[in-house]
């Protein structure tokens, strides 16, 4: 409370010949600073710990505190207050001071940072990735801190996340893919707020510690969500036959090898194959023609199979950075151009018909998205991209194979095959199946080195867009070999396989390929062709005519 000129001067003379009390120095020292603007508040504020200090070394006691010769005047100087009044504001002050210090230095040890190890629901041990955070961080704060650690698209929100406590060792996991239907104690993190140190009584760093469900890409069809093809609305049938439409294109097996040599595979009666590949595709087909309760259920019983066949790698699930989640993949690392190259794909439905989608289409888009990402774009420079895809229904199982030209191009390789045994065919029916899976395991194999030795293209601009033409790139004539250069297709149909090209000599030509034996070129103008097919193909080199 302020006061006026007068009243202020005759309390500084009046103080200055009353009985010395603790502080009064520093009270007629700030009277006359702050003279009208004077409060005890700022008193306080400003003197005290000069007031501390003069009253611990004063003989006087609290009593004669509160008899403090301080003229009335003064007393109006710092808010009317009594002496026992502004002792307790001291006191109170005091504390407010005193206090926080002593908090502050039993807080004053940092955070202890844990390591927490986290795997995505039915992902194997070896995905298992580790998230260092502060313990006393929430359940919201670790979905933002997996979100960031998997890489996940803008797609998947932090908070659609699911997180399960569970408590699975190690050596319990290892060589076993982790689903939550199949630990028994588990607790669903609902709450973002709750601490995670409050989530266990004892982190192990041995053990799975967190389980991470991924929002799902589809919902899964019920009984009453199912729509008949027939009565599907004329957008989504077109939606689908643009889907085909853009991806189709020449015929894949012109742009790698692997594809032709493949169907060469499966229609080899006579292809070498290991004896216990029989019973592992006998076993294979039960599992394959049980009824599963869902689409990942009958993931997981497939899987061990697909593992033994792959040379003893794992299928995973993943999702890509743009929003793509692969059912199953087979990965393979590029260490010299730093990239992860997909040679097989998976696209699951638990039967025909279940979630309302077509596979062998779900599986040319998850294909089109992965090889789209910016994390794969020196193989995608450097290469066409070939990949095969399974397309999986119920007991049911179509090969596609794809590649990246300048669009994806998706082309069915078999039909969809009945993946069970005919008794009445005694055993044959077995032996056209593995002969089947053998194809593919060869085929693997072509694309995983395929992938580990490809190099970056470092020389012409023309050389690196020879990824877009076929891979046959040269003839021979009297037994000179002779190496030619795609220029561009001559039809955009396509099935018009004919191309412009350029030889080393700078001679025009045509290049063609066929299935017939009757290759349609003028013969006065035909420089090569090919006696027998070649991978399913024959190439028709001519002169070109302006």
């Amino acid at each position: 409370m302020s006061a006026d000129s007068n009243s202020i001067e005759l309390a500084k003379s009046r103080l200055s010949t009353e009985k010395y009390y603790p502080g009064q120095e520093a009270l007629i020292s700030y009277l006359r600073k702050k003279s009208d603007k004077a409060s005890y508040r700022g008193f306080l504020d400003l003197h005290y710990d000069d007031i501390v200090s003069s009253s611990s070394s004063s003989s006087m006691s609290c009593n004669e505190l509160d008899s403090w010769n301080v003229p009335n005047d003064g007393r109006k100087h710092i808010g009317g207050m009594s002496l026992k009044t502004l002792e307790n504001e001291i006191k109170k002050i005091g504390y407010s001071h005193t206090l926080p210090n002593r908090k502050r230095k039993a807080t004053e040890e940092p955070p202890a940072v844990i390591t927490i190890w986290c795997l995505i629901n039915e992902d194997p041990l070896e995905a298992a990735f580790p998230v260092d955070i502060l313990d006393s961080k929430t359940i919201g704060h670790l979905k933002d801190a997996i979100r960031n650690k998997i890489n996940a698209p803008d797609t998947v929100k932090a908070k659609n996340l699911e997180i399960w406590k569970v408590n699975v060792p190690f050596e319990e996991a290892e060589g076993n893919v982790i689903t939550l239907d199949n630990i028994e104690v588990k607790r669903k993190l609902i709450i973002p707020a709750t601490k995670i140190c409050s989530g266990f009584d004892n982190i192990a760093e041995t053990n799975i510690n967190f389980i991470i469900k991924l929002p799902a890409a589809t919902k899964p069809a019920t009984t009453e969500d199912y729509v008949s093809p027939k009565l599907e609305s004329n957008d989504v049938v077109s939606k689908r036959q643009r889907l085909l439409q853009e991806c189709s294109g020449p015929p894949v097996s012109l742009f790698h090898p692997v594809f032709g040599q493949f169907l060469i595979d499966y229609r080899n009666h006579s292809l070498s194959i290991p004896a216990e590949r029989y019973m592992q595709v006998q076993d294979f087909c039960n599992r394959a023609g049980q009824i599963y309760k869902n689409e990942g259920f009958r993931q997981k019983a497939l899987r061990p199979f697909f593992t033994s066949l792959f040379d003893g790698i794992q299928p995973i699930s993943i999702v890509t950075n743009n929003g793509s989640i692969d059912d199953d993949v087979l990965l393979t690392d590029n260490v010299v151009l730093g990239e992860k190259a997909v040679p097989i794909l998976w696209e699951y439905k638990n039967e025909i018909g279940a979630g309302g989608k077509d596979p062998s289409i779900q599986g040319g888009c998850g294909y089109a998205k992965y090889w789209a990402q910016s994390q794969t774009i020196k193989i995608r420079n450097s290469s066409c991209c070939p990949s095969i895809i399974l397309a999986i229904a119920g007991p049911w199982i179509c090969v596609l194979g794809a590649v990246y030209l300048e669009k994806p191009v998706v082309e069915p390789l078999t039909d969809f095959i009945l993946m069970l045994d005919h008794p009445e065919d005694d055993g044959k029916r077995i032996d056209e199946l593995t002969i089947f899976f053998e194809s593919l395991r060869l085929a693997f194999r072509t694309l995983n080195n395929y992938y580990k030795n490809l190099r970056e293209l470092d020389e012409t601009d023309a050389e690196k867009i020879q990824r877009f033409f076929p891979y046959r790139n040269q003839y021979q004539v009297d037994g000179d070999e002779i190496k030619f250069t795609y220029l561009y297709k001559l039809a955009e149909e396509p099935t018009n396989l004919t191309w412009k090209a350029e030889t080393v000599n700078r001679k025009i030509v045509i290049v063609k390929f066929t299935k017939k034996s009757n290759h349609g070129l003028d013969e006065n103008t035909l420089l090569y062709a090919d006696d027998e097919s070649f991978k399913g193909w024959r190439m028709v080199i001519s002169e070109f005519k302006a």
